[in-house]
């Protein structure tokens, strides 16, 4: 089979994420956020920060993105490479090692996304619906989330969309 699944977990309290783990069994490393407190990378001897993510990246043609939403499409050719890594916690663990610079979903289930987002952004990313608005793990009819480097990077995606 393919080695690439993981197991998320969240922590919510009053409808926000306030602790997230990604773990990959098969290499036997872990992912982890608290909000306000950063995110960490756990192996079997080490625990050290996950990379920080880089607020300036701005060339599009540059970036390796994962775009799983439909409003993107017409809009792949801007960018170096779109991934397909057939799980959302090998996204965001692509996402917070600084593999891909940018992700997007058009559904939001809290057991895909609560602790992928928290991480991404305790890491020093920014997330929000495409309508602006903050992703909240309990809301229902949520749709459109967009992961990138930083709010400026966001608004150029983002303004991507508004433009179809």
């Amino acid at each position: 089979g393919i080695g690439r699944f993981a197991m998320m977990i969240a922590l919510v309290r009053g409808g926000e994420t306030v602790m997230g783990w990604i773990h990959d069994p098969l290499a036997g490393t872990t992912l982890l956020a608290e909000r306000g407190a950063g995110a960490w990378h756990l192996g079997p001897y080490t625990a050290t920060a996950p990379r920080r993510i880089p607020q300036n990246a701005q060339d599009l043609s540059a970036m390796t993105v994962a775009l799983h939403h439909r409003v993107f499409g017409p809009h792949l050719g801007l960018f170096g490479r779109n991934l397909r890594l057939g799980s959302a916690a090998h996204d965001y663990w692509a996402l917070a090692e600084g593999r891909v610079q940018i992700v997007s979903y058009r559904r939001l289930k809290p057991w895909d996304h609560a602790a992928g987002v928290l991480i991404h952004e305790e890491a020093g990313g920014y997330a929000r619906l495409l309508s602006g608005e903050p992703y909240r793990p309990a809301a229902s009819n949520q749709e459109g989330l967009l992961c990138t480097p930083s709010a400026s990077v966001w608004e150029n995606i983002a303004a991507l969309t508004r433009a179809s």
